[in-house]
């Protein structure tokens, strides 16, 4: 087989750590299908970079996966990387954006041409696009949805799209059930699901003892640390934590409280909302925003850190919980998505409802850190029970899934 993978999450050099699941489930693919494919080309990568600013488009053309990043950082290569520039205004021509994907597209015609199967992440409009050049020249097609790209089927254009690309689809990866049923509620042929979990790299999350990891980031043995990770954008409640985090030291549920740190590990939007905030409310002493961090150092903040905060408002499986779960670390979120499926309250973790306003949310989150802070976790057994997928596995799947419908 010869794939060929059309996405914009995917590592660039100047976001090194961009769609780190996509990266690892595409690599493990390449060393399943390079074991019987003839040359490194047997999966080939199109990183689709919407950008507006078409002075930085030659920029982007130079990029090559085995450079080093602009940002200092080293992305593993994958076996072909080709970095494809797109026109796209954000917000406002979002409606449109798949016209202006399409035509950059047209550009990869031979790629196309020289690919068995091609496999398109994020529903629109990269998987909009992609099945529309798929189409033309004939080549059968897989969509990979990450449950967050589900908004757009609320939109009455998107939607549209969206269903008719699906109907080209041979079909569409989930990575958990709740995505699945939420792709049928709004249309999407239930036939054409298929659930394929992510998986995780097991050498990286694991359980170590706790202060190993606390001294190498240098934190203090007494301390304890509330760890939130992931794009900094209203979906994902990076503002419902830090609310949270000054409610339960404010309101005294936290003791002491002046041991006490939230670490925010990404970048997005509201990164300056969330400082202003830290330090309006008075506790940007104890609010470290680190930005987006390299996979080997956010497993070390998953050891050292004492629970990790999902307060998101939806969700597909966010893989930082397959992560953190294998690592050991006890997950406080909210009850959307997959979630439930992983974490058990008390067991390796709190959920707490969704279905309450807003105030009643970051008190109730406020509630859950405190105890989860003060609950003695059985860390090790938590790992164990957290580390049975892998991207291998995954991969795996993937293949005899694409297998058995090219067979029909």
């Amino acid at each position: 087989m010869r794939l060929l993978v059309i996405t914009n999450l995917y590592p660039r050099p100047d976001e090194p750590q961009r769609g780190m699941f996509n990266f690892n489930l595409i690599e493990a693919l390449a060393n399943l299908i390079g074991q019987s494919a003839e040359n490194n080309a047997a999966v080939k990568v199109i990183c689709l970079v919407p950008e507006w600013r078409i002075w930085r488009w030659k920029t982007i053309r130079q990029w090559q996966m085995r450079s080093k990043a602009e940002s200092g950082e080293n992305i593993a290569p994958a076996p072909v990387v080709k970095y494809l520039p797109v026109f796209y205004l954000p917000v406002i021509g979002r409606n449109l954006s798949w016209r202006t994907y399409r035509a950059a597209l047209s550009g990869i015609r031979e790629h196309v041409g020289d690919s068995d199967v091609i496999l398109s992440t994020w529903l629109y409009p990269d998987c909009v696009a992609a099945a529309s050049l798929a189409a033309e020249l004939n080549k059968p097609i897989w969509f990979k949805t990450h449950g967050s790209d589900r908004f757009h089927l609320e939109h009455t254009r998107r939607r549209g799209r969206i269903l008719q690309a699906c109907d080209i689809a041979q079909g569409i990866f989930c990575n958990c059930t709740h995505t699945a049923e939420e792709l049928s509620r709004r249309g999407i042929n239930r036939d054409k699901r298929h659930i394929v979990a992510h998986g995780i790299d097991c050498a990286l999350f694991r359980h170590r003892p706790r202060e190993e990891s606390a001294a190498k980031l240098g934190l203090k043995p007494d301390e304890k640390t509330i760890l939130f990770i992931g794009n900094l954008q209203t979906v994902k409640g990076p503002d419902r934590a830090i609310r949270a985090f000054a409610s339960a030291i404010n309101s005294s549920q936290i003791r002491p409280a002046g041991k006490l740190r939230l670490v925010i590990a990404g970048d997005g939007p509201l990164k300056s909302r969330i400082n202003a905030f830290a330090v309006s409310a008075g506790i940007g002493d104890r609010v470290a925003l680190i930005g987006s961090r390299p996979q080997a150092e956010i497993a070390e903040w998953m050891n050292a850190a004492d629970c990790l905060c999902v307060p998101s408002r939806s969700e597909g499986m966010p893989n930082v919980v397959l992560e953190a779960l294998a690592a050991g670390l006890p997950v406080v979120a909210t009850d959307v998505g997959g979630i439930t499926q992983h974490v058990r309250s008390q067991v390796n973790g709190i959920i707490i409802s969704q279905r309450s306003n807003e105030n009643r949310i970051i008190s109730e989150l406020a509630l859950a850190l405190s105890a989860a802070l003060d609950r003695d976790w059985n860390r090790e057994m938590i790992s164990i029970e957290g580390r049975t997928r892998t991207w291998e596995r995954a991969a795996a799947e993937t293949l005899a899934v694409m297998a058995a419908g090219s067979r029909r």
